[in-house]
């Protein structure tokens, strides 16, 4: 026989074994399965290094070009401020022509007239219950594509109503638009983008690393039948090329099927937008599509990957097979289990001997973690073997077969049933520390959020660059009618604070008002006032009231913040009317936010960030629990061949059923339920002082996602046990 030829029938062999080997359909479709997470998970990562490489190249044409050659003419006058809108910031472009033929910024294909303004799509949909088109003029149009790095960015490029000066305070010269890619300044979303890298990470460890578990769980399916395969061919004179012929015939159908999944949805994305749940993040077709070319070469090295992966891991599974394997039988070393809730504890009361602040806090509380994850697969595994006893015992009370069954098996093999709430249980709280720890707030962000919540939105702080003593009067003068302006200086040594407002309005928050000096305010005042005084460190005793008025001038050693006031606490102020008569009295940069509000723009940009991790979490939480699932279920499906007889002779099929519900099924649900309730406990050091929180959407999600997949690994477990049962026939053994 030729190469050719015997090459053709080894991995016609091949296919043909795997097909009716041990759990060969279960093995089948986990190959499929891992294929399609794997080329997901490369797929992923490219498209995030070219939506990183499309931003910055965007971002790099619009860039301002700030330096002028020698003898080089400046066309406009460039300034930059931030805004925000439904509590999440972005970029105030506001741009005085100077030439007639100025440069327009990419994606505005017309110079909007003075007082008007060009906003993104994004802004106008996100604003509009903030009356954002009003906010800076009249809207002249939207910008393009091509001027955003996203499609939901938000920015808008305003052309003031009265031109800049070369010497106005934050106003820069420009030639035009355009740097190259690296040196540009970051502009709009660029500014507060995370590093490519950290984003990749996340990948990787989220998504990458779960589909390589999913592979080598695919490979480890049905290992006791390829086992006996080897040594059969081994013996024959088969050498390490037969045997990997015979592998790939056995893995080429499943991976290929895998890959036209994986190319499918490639082709959806690129045929239309994609916008993530719990990130809100649209996917643009069109940009994917300018690089169809490279996503394809992706795709087609994530399946050449996939195959040569479960090969290598083949071929490593077999050199370990030539070394005996129990089933699962060690029993577990006592000491390491009875370590475990000794971990936990470590980890979530240790902490409490060390201060906040303090690095032995932190470091405590990674220990316990950490040890809780080492010790947890042995404590798992003498639970499930004291388990296992337990139910045989109730089985035999309650004269139930299944539980009988199901529970002395669980006890002669711990280690298998381990393996599958160890692996989904340590999944589930690395998941949970890793969101934990991302969305930490800082104590600064944590007394916002305090101030904030007790003022609510009775109180607006108002910054802007400016100190052009008319336009204060004038934005006095628009305010409306049930406001309070107040102006706040604050002093460091000691820590003081002093309320300088017209007498109505220091009565309005009872406040004696004395034209003679300032006096001290008395604990009888609007609640709000001590807010005030806490948000600004100012120590109570040291609080006055001046009759000076909120536009007197402020020493320049002290700091000063203007604030609008609603007249009762009750009473909500809207941020958008007070931010749209900022912007049309007011020049310069502008911020109108509630009190504390502008470090609450920093906390929701960071709980933004977190749901990648969330969103990923998810995914990767899922991929684990059908890699160790499909662990589980392959055993029980090498278990219930002994079951066969019983189901084929007696037509009994409850006992297959039930013991499928009591081996696969319910080890899922307690590795989902134990997981979310011990990774939340190992978090409360953290979560505790209210620094940060484990999301909601991350636990329901993945509860959802894991007890739905635990239904359907039963399902497929009931109908391969009743398949193996129906072709049962007896033999030379039975």
């Amino acid at each position: 026989m030729t190469d050719r030829r015997l090459a053709v029938q080894l991995l016609r062999v091949g296919y043909r074994a795997g097909l009716n080997a041990e759990s060969g359909r279960v093995r089948f479709t986990a190959l499929l399965l891992a294929a399609f997470a794997s080329i997901t998970a490369c797929l992923t990562l490219t498209i995030g290094h070219l939506t990183y490489d499309q931003r910055e190249t965007r971002n790099a044409a619009r860039a301002p070009h700030f330096r002028l050659a020698p003898g080089e003419q400046a066309t406009a006058l460039w300034h930059a401020g931030f805004d925000s809108v439904g509590g999440r910031q972005f970029m105030v472009v506001e741009i005085s022509p100077l030439v007639d033929n100025a440069p327009l910024p990419p994606g505005v294909t017309a110079w909007p007239a003075p007082g008007q303004a060009v906003l993104s799509p994004a802004l106008l949909r996100a604003g509009r219950d903030e009356r954002i088109a009003d906010r800076y003029g009249t809207v002249a149009g939207t910008i393009g594509r091509t001027g955003l790095e996203t499609v939901d960015e938000k920015l808008v490029y305003v052309r003031p109503a009265v031109p800049f000066g070369p010497d106005d305070e934050g106003v820069l010269p420009i030639a035009g638009y355009g740097a190259p890619v690296g040196i540009a300044t970051p502009t709009g979303d660029m500014l507060t983008t995370k590093p490519e890298w950290q984003f990749q990470s996340l990948i990787v460890g989220l998504l990458l690393l779960p589909a390589l578990v999913l592979m080598f769980t695919a490979v480890r399916t049905g290992s006791r039948g390829r086992d006996r395969r080897t040594a059969l061919t081994s013996v024959l004179g088969a050498g390490p090329r037969d045997r990997a012929l015979i592998n790939l015939g056995e893995a080429a159908v499943p991976v290929a099927l895998g890959s036209l999944a994986g190319l499918a949805a490639l082709a959806a994305l690129l045929g239309a937008d994609l916008r993530l749940p719990v990130v809100d993040y649209a996917v643009s077709a069109a940009d994917l599509r300018a690089h169809a070319g490279v996503l394809l070469l992706a795709w087609a090295a994530g399946a050449v990957l996939s195959l040569a992966g479960l090969l290598a891991l083949d071929r490593a599974e077999t050199v370990r097979s030539r070394r005996p394997r129990p089933l699962g039988q060690r029993r577990p070393p006592l000491r390491t289990a009875v370590a475990c809730p000794v971990m936990i504890f470590v980890a979530v009361r240790g902490p409490d001997f060390f201060s906040l602040e303090s690095a032995g806090h932190t470091l405590v509380n990674y220990i316990g973690v950490l040890g809780t994850l080492a010790t947890l697969p042995a404590a798992i595994g003498m639970v499930t073997a004291a388990a296992g006893e337990g139910l045989a015992r109730a089985g035999r009370v309650l004269r139930r077969p299944a539980p009988v069954v199901s529970g002395r098996w669980m006890a002669a093999h711990p280690g298998v049933v381990a393996r599958v709430v160890t692996g989904l249980v340590a999944g589930i709280i690395l998941m949970i520390q890793l969101q934990v720890w991302f969305s930490t707030l800082s104590a600064t962000v944590q007394n916002a959020k305090a101030v904030n919540q007790s003022v609510g939105r009775s109180v607006l702080e108002v910054q802007f660059s400016a100190s052009d003593r008319t336009a204060l009067e004038h934005f006095a003068d628009a305010l409306p009618e049930n406001t309070l302006l107040v102006r706040v200086v604050v002093g460091s040594q000691p820590p003081q604070m002093q309320l300088n407002a017209d007498c109505p309005t220091l009565e309005a928050l009872e406040v004696r008002c004395n034209d003679s000096g300032p006096i001290t305010v008395g604990g009888g005042s609007d609640p709000r006032v001590a807010a005030i005084a806490a948000w600004m460190g100012a120590l109570p005793q040291n609080t006055t009231a001046s009759s000076l008025g909120p536009l007197a001038p402020v020493p320049g050693d002290r700091m000063s913040q203007l604030l609008v006031l609603a007249r009762t606490p009750d009473e909500a102020l809207s941020a958008a009317q007070v931010k749209a008569i900022a912007y049309q009295t007011l020049p310069g940069s502008i911020s109108v936010e509630p009190l504390g509000g502008g470090w609450l723009v920093g906390a929701n940009l960071t709980a933004d960030q977190g749901r990648w991790i969330v969103l990923l979490g998810i995914a990767g939480v899922t991929v684990l629990a059908l890699s160790f699932g499909v662990s589980g279920l392959t055993e029980f499906v090498r278990w219930s061949r002994t079951m066969a007889p019983i189901g084929s002779l007696t037509g009994n099929y409850r006992v297959l059923v039930a013991g499928a519900a009591w081996s696969v099924l319910l080890p899922v649900l307690i590795a989902n339920g134990l997981g979310i309730l011990v990774g939340a406990w190992l978090a409360t050091p953290v979560t505790a002082q209210q620094h940060s929180s484990v999301s909601d959407t991350l636990l329901t999600a993945c509860g959802l996602s894991v007890g739905i997949l635990g239904i359907l690994l039963w399902c497929w477990a009931v109908t391969t046990a009743l398949r193996q049962t129906a072709r049962w026939l007896p033999g030379a053994a039975d």
